[in-house]
């Protein structure tokens, strides 16, 4: 398979390249055309916007709160102002924010500004600031509204959820322009990522799913999924569990 894209990117051919990107972009914007929301998805909409708004206007009314976020922000970013200017100087300094010990995203160490390496230190800089930056402006978004009052626990729990899902949606590595380990992937592969990725998207649409979780080809009756006689044993919202009869003595 490395051999097979060793030689693939050898003979790259850009016209190619953009031919099959814009055969992809078309397959997805007409299955996209050809795809109406349904009344569920609208009104859930109109439901989560409304939850939304209702804990900002409460922030807007609780001042001192309010305050105290964006004092907290203001703070770290002035901090990151000084980190930025010290660190393209050639001065170590402690970074204004760091991502939690369970966040995967910025392990690579192209986020982090290693003012050692003259060769990398700009471009380090550059992806280090922006992530401290997505990170204070994340910590803003979900102290605003973590903070909020005159709600249910039901919309808390919810608000809590939706809002990490939004700033989530957001982070520097959902792009290619901000993501340097994709960057780095594009640049190998001679954009191959990029189309594959694109590929398995319009797959996907025409399939009539948005995007799927799981490879449908990777089971096969009998052989990964269970053909003897069984019966569900437990069942939640999320999940049901089912136990399946031995075919053989045990």
């Amino acid at each position: 398979m490395q051999e097979q894209l060793t030689e693939k990117n050898t003979d790259f051919d850009p016209a190619h390249l953009l031919s099959e990107f814009n055969q992809q972009y078309s397959r997805i914007m007409s299955s996209l055309m050809n795809t109406q929301p349904s009344a569920d998805v609208s009104q859930f909409s109109i439901r989560l916007g409304t939850l939304f708004a209702k804990a900002a206007l409460n922030n807007a009314n609780d001042l001192n709160n309010l305050m105290q976020v964006q004092l907290k922000a203001l703070s770290k970013y002035a901090a990151l102002g000084d980190y930025i200017v010290k660190k393209s100087q050639g001065i170590d300094v402690a970074p204004a924010i760091q991502p939690k010990s369970d966040d995967g995203r910025f392990r690579s160490s192209e986020w982090h500004a290693d003012v050692n390496n003259p060769e990398t230190s700009n471009s380090t800089l550059w992806f280090d600031a922006l992530k401290q930056s997505y990170l204070i402006g994340s910590e803003y978004l979900q102290g605003f509204f973590q903070q909020t009052d005159g709600l249910t626990s039901e919309e808390k729990r919810k608000l809590d959820f939706y809002s990490d899902q939004v700033v989530n949606a957001f982070a520097p590595t959902n792009f290619l322009q901000t993501n340097p380990d994709a960057l780095k992937a594009t640049r190998d592969s001679k954009g191959e990522n990029l189309l594959n990725g694109l590929r398995n998207l319009a797959d996907d649409l025409e399939a009539g799913k948005s995007v799927k979780m799981v490879d449908d080809d990777a089971f096969e009756l009998g052989r990964n999924i269970a053909v003897s006689p069984g019966k569900v044993i437990a069942r939640n919202r999320m999940a049901e569990l089912i136990q399946y009869a031995p075919s053989t003595e045990t």
